[in-house]
């Protein structure tokens, strides 16, 4: 991600200046995230969720396309607005998750799937 955020702001700065907006809250979230993770399980989440592979499809291709074609805007912020859901889910799964769980591929359903069992 680091990577490629850096290869967008050195051959595409015009998106950071004309989009920083929604770049930096979806960055910010991503990052909140990963302490809310650290400071919970004192490690990294796992959860593998299907919603944040999606996010990461939606996003490589927005990056593929602007790359080998041209910006498109509207694919960033699709990517954007997937990538903000799936790390909004992630976040109520680190709430509602007493302990490290990884590959929750089900995502928050999953997790509430879970709660409402009985215990066994």
């Amino acid at each position: 991600m680091v990577v490629i955020g850096y290869g967008t702001w050195v051959f595409y700065p015009q998106v950071f200046e004309d989009h920083g907006l929604i770049v930096a809250v979806t960055v910010g979230l991503w990052v909140l995230e990963h302490v809310a993770a650290l400071v919970r399980y004192h490690r990294p989440s796992s959860f593998h969720t299907r919603l944040v592979r999606f996010g990461v499809l939606v996003f490589s291709v927005f990056v593929a396309v602007m790359f080998v074609f041209d910006f498109y805007a509207w694919l960033l912020y699709a990517a954007a607005a997937i990538s903000i859901v799936a790390v909004l889910e992630q976040l109520a799964m680190i709430c509602l998750l007493p302990e490290w769980t990884p590959d929750v591929r089900g995502g928050l359903l999953e997790v509430l799937r879970r709660r409402s069992r009985p215990p066994d």
